[in-house]
């Protein structure tokens, strides 16, 4: 925003640290227990007070950094400092192969995505934006097509009918996430100066159709990114936050229910149909834990 000239001083607007904090959170909420099993878990077995041990190493650590103006990466100091607390109890304690692999990613990481960042932007900057333009309509319906040809003959793995076969098997909801923004971008531009409460209606269908091909087949995730990615440019285009609010404060609600309640709703004789693929049922047991992660 300083950089292009929107903002003459460092002021983060409050829309941004509402949208910056509900992605975190979300990705956290969704996809933190991964993370979560592979630090606590598969590195080596901590108890509470190695993770308290670590915890408050790792913490002083980035403090002292911080204060002395080194920049430094809170998933290194974690991700040292659980190490150590584990290797007091003896050095056998610790898996150093994932701790090896977990090095060798940090590395590769930072090169890697600067690297194919800047092919991407060099790419997309050489297309005129009046092509983008064109093609965010052909996008989006192809990928809507092919979302209806998955939920039709697609290839079913690990209980979800989620890829296409078309000589190389292909999953059709990742097109979604360039798809989503760039249609919903096209549409308001059309409608710049003289939209209204109907377009945000329209805008909410176009958002609406691949959500629920993608959240049906099922996949959850791909589909709370699609609809955030839709959902921000609805929000930018002007979407009024007297109907912003009441719908953050039923997600909150929400969420809250699923905390307190998690033990019903995912007990092993309940059965969720829109969800049932991933509640992995045998003769004798549904895996609970599956079914937790699930809703």
């Amino acid at each position: 925003l300083l950089s292009e000239g929107i903002t003459t001083k460092f002021d983060i607007p409050f829309y941004v640290i509402v949208m910056a904090a509900a992605a975190i959170g979300l990705g956290t909420f969704f996809g933190g227990w991964r993370i979560i099993k592979t630090m606590a878990v598969k590195i080596t077995q901590l108890k509470p007070y190695q993770g308290f041990a670590a915890e408050t190493g790792g913490a002083t650590i980035l403090a002292v950094l911080a204060h002395a103006g080194i920049p430094a990466s809170t998933t290194h100091g974690i991700s040292g400092a659980i190490m150590g607390a584990g290797s007091v109890r003896r050095l056998t304690a610790v898996r150093w192969g994932i701790g090896k692999r977990i090095v060798w990613a940090w590395i590769i990481t930072i090169p890697a995505s600067a690297g194919m960042s800047f092919a991407v932007m060099w790419i997309v900057s050489r297309i005129p934006p009046k092509w983008l333009e064109m093609g965010a309509v052909w996008i989006y319906g192809f990928g809507v097509a092919l979302l209806i040809a998955v939920a039709i003959f697609g290839l079913i793995k690990k209980g979800a009918r989620r890829w296409l076969n078309v000589g190389v098997v292909i999953q059709p909801s990742e097109i979604m996430k360039i798809a989503m923004p760039l249609m919903l971008a096209w549409y308001f531009q059309k409608r710049e100066g003289i939209q209204n409460t109907w377009d945000y209606a329209v805008a909410a269908i176009i958002l609406a159709i691949p959500v629920f091909l993608i959240a049906r087949q099922p996949d959850l995730g791909t589909a709370l990114l699609v609809f955030a990615a839709g959902l921000y440019v609805i929000i930018l285009a002007g979407l009024p936050w007297k109907w912003i609010l009441p719908v953050i404060v039923l997600g909150v609600v929400g969420i809250l229910l699923l905390i307190i309640f998690g033990s019903t709703i995912c007990a092993q004789d309940v059965v969720w149909p829109f969800v049932h693929n991933y509640q992995k049922r045998s003769e004798e047991h549904t895996s609970e834990l599956q079914s937790r992660e699930t809703i």
